[in-house]
């Protein structure tokens, strides 16, 4: 397969080729991101990930299609980008994700329960026009989700699961009626039942309004965060836009639709669907903070920090970053004094943090993700790829494709408490400087 970024730099090294340059890249880059190899290898090393640059490497590896056999489709709902948005953006090429396809980018939504709607049209738009039956989806909310550990780490965690289809986990049924299928159907989580103490999954008076579900093991479906095969997430989204439809394309949540549709699943028997009910994948933080501890230098002889009457015994997972006792080096592994966030509950390193509750959070713990110190610099380095980092949104035309550079997307935004650009600074008429635009007294 072509390397795009060889063919940009060849194009680009002579002057004929920068005239041609902008009319060939979206072109390009339209046919590499969406054409499909029959290579029989889905994920090189799908057993050892922590071999790819990306997890062994502790310089910035951004994505190569070339690593897979098939497509990886990150999907971000976003109108417009802000600093939240780049926080995310910025996690995700930092490890290793694929350019995300904006969802509804650049569109104006006079009322919520219209965008709502709207937000699950997109998506069923995009699974069913541009993807085939085995890619991977990845689906994230646009505003409230760091990735923490790279793309391979998460699809070798996600095949691991066997499930064709795997959602966040909540600990509390909303916003559904909790007597609906969505909230009565769900399977029971396999922790331990008295994993937070003899009040496991109960609602007591002992708890403030705040934390009255951090007792809850969490087991309902969140629509924040989503990975599966492109079938079977396109016929979820087939049900869900049903539904949409039915209710007049207004809609109070996106999450409550598709519950419902997890639900009736569950009760038809229908295993298609699944939680991630450890947060191997996902950690969903509503009613989770206090769940969460960052720590460095992990040692798969943890275990889980619970009030169980059950002392756990199941080492901390650590072999896919290269961290355990069978991996071949594991002091020279990047992540060993990485700062990770761990649950201690269900003895998990997850992938990605999803803040859908309180989003004081986001501020607070920003400054603690491992990539905060190196941020400024990679920053940099990302900007310097304005051909492989970037985001996909629909064109202004029919059935073609926009691209944005992260620079385009990001570049005002100062996430790593860089300092703000100087001021402009223009020659007065006697030839000194004058440091603001105003005209001369």
């Amino acid at each position: 397969m072509t390397n795009p970024q060889g063919f940009c730099m060849a194009l680009c090294g002579h002057r004929r080729g920068k005239v041609i340059f902008g009319a060939v890249l979206l072109s390009f880059l339209a046919i590499f991101f969406f054409s499909h190899s029959s290579s029989s290898v889905y994920l090189k090393d799908l057993a050892r990930p922590w071999l790819h640059p990306s997890v062994s490497s502790h310089e910035l590896t951004l994505f190569n299609q070339e690593d897979y056999d098939r497509r990886i489709h990150l999907l971000i709902p976003v109108t417009s980008p802000n600093a939240k948005f780049c926080k995310t953006f910025f996690s995700s090429v930092v490890n290793g994700y694929p350019p995300p396809f904006l969802i509804n980018y650049n569109q104006t939504y006079w009322q919520e329960a219209i965008a709502r709607a709207q937000k699950i049209k997109g998506f069923h738009d995009y699974l069913n026009t541009r993807t085939r039956d085995d890619d991977i989806i990845i689906m994230i909310d646009g505003f409230d989700v760091w990735f923490q550990l790279p793309l391979q780490v998460l699809l070798s965690r996600f095949l691991k699961m066997g499930v064709p289809v795997v959602f966040g986990a909540d600990k509390k049924c909303w916003p559904n009626d909790f007597k609906s299928v969505a909230c009565t159907a769900i399977p029971q989580s396999p922790l331990p039942g008295d994993v937070f103490g003899d009040d496991t999954d109960r609602q007591t008076i002992l708890r403030s309004r705040r934390e009255k579900y951090d007792n809850f093991r969490p087991r309902w479906v969140n629509s924040g965060t989503i990975i599966g095969y492109a079938s079977h997430v396109r016929s979820i989204y087939d049900e869900a836009w049903k539904k949409v439809e039915q209710a007049g394309q207004e809609v109070d949540s996106d999450q409550m639709i598709l519950a419902e549709v997890y639900g009736e699943r569950v009760v038809k028997g229908d295993n298609s669907m699944s939680v991630d009910f450890y947060s191997t994948l996902f950690q969903t933080m509503t009613y989770s903070h206090n769940d969460i501890a960052f720590v460095r230098n992990p040692s798969e002889e943890w275990t889980s920090t619970t009030f169980s009457k059950t002392i756990s015994t199941e080492k901390l997972p650590l072999e896919d970053l290269g961290l355990s006792s069978k991996s071949p080096n594991p002091n020279r592994s990047p992540w060993k004094w990485r700062n990770l966030a761990w649950n201690k509950v269900s003895n998990r390193i997850p992938t990605l943090l999803h803040f859908n509750g309180p989003k004081n959070f986001i501020d607070l713990w920003w400054p603690r993700m491992w990539y905060y110190e190196d941020g400024a610099k990679w920053t940099e380095k990302i900007k310097q790829e304005p051909q492989r980092a970037g985001a996909w949104t629909n064109g202004k035309e029919a059935n073609k494709l926009g691209w944005f550079t992260y620079e385009t997307l990001c570049g005002r935004e100062r996430l790593f408490g860089e300092p703000e650009p100087a001021a402009p600074v223009n020659p007065s008429p006697n030839g000194g400087e004058k440091k603001d635009n105003k005209p001369a007294a």
